[in-house]
């Protein structure tokens, strides 16, 4: 019998749905803020905003309760150019960061406690199809205490260059890097 679980999808459309309005998707011309959120112009950084997370727990919500989260997959949709979105081969590969939940901490190369974890690196090809990742042993255990952390709080994913860690894009984006959702799974810890 499998563990009672929630699922909890971030989609960059979700923010802004450009991109699915036409035949081909359109490339945003400038960063977009809404009641959703915000992203960028080259969808490397997004903020979904006012997510609840007790909400998303349900019915395995307990004050106190220790919680396991699992990226279950990635995927990246089209861009409107689907033969070259960078003309440099480094700019396909890149990490995923993710912020805004006060529970998770990570430390850096550099030893600073950070309000972030790495969700996983990827390489993004240029090509006709999108790109499905799927992950199985990207967990990420937390506890609940006293409510904290689990009212109304902002998630982040940006992207981060493998080799410096700035954040994307680089000079060299000629469009978009594609919309994206992640899907992630939490159930209870034994």
């Amino acid at each position: 019998m499998s563990k009672p679980r929630s699922q909890f999808i971030l989609r960059s459309a979700d923010i802004s749905s450009l991109g699915y309005t036409g035949n081909a998707p359109t490339e945003r011309a400038a960063d977009f803020t809404g009641s959703t959120g915000f992203i960028n112009r080259w969808q490397t950084n997004m903020r979904w905003d006012n997510i609840n997370l007790r909400s998303i727990l349900g019915d395995i919500y307990e004050n106190g309760g220790k919680y396991i989260m699992k990226l279950e997959s990635i995927t990246f949709g089209l861009t409107s150019n689907l033969s070259t979105f960078t003309t440099v081969q480094n700019d396909k590969t890149f990490n995923i960061f993710m912020s805004g939940l006060p529970f998770i901490k990570s430390y850096s190369s550099s030893r600073a406690l950070n309000n972030e974890i790495l969700l996983t690196p990827v390489y993004v090809p240029h090509g006709f199809t999108s790109q499905i990742f799927t992950y199985n042993n990207n967990l990420f255990t937390f506890q609940l205490t006293n409510g904290f952390g689990v009212e109304n709080v902002s998630i982040s994913i940006n992207y981060r260059d493998l080799l410096s860690n700035t954040i994307e894009p680089s000079q060299n984006l000629t469009v978009a890097i594609p919309h994206i959702q992640l899907i992630f799974s939490i159930y209870k810890a034994d």
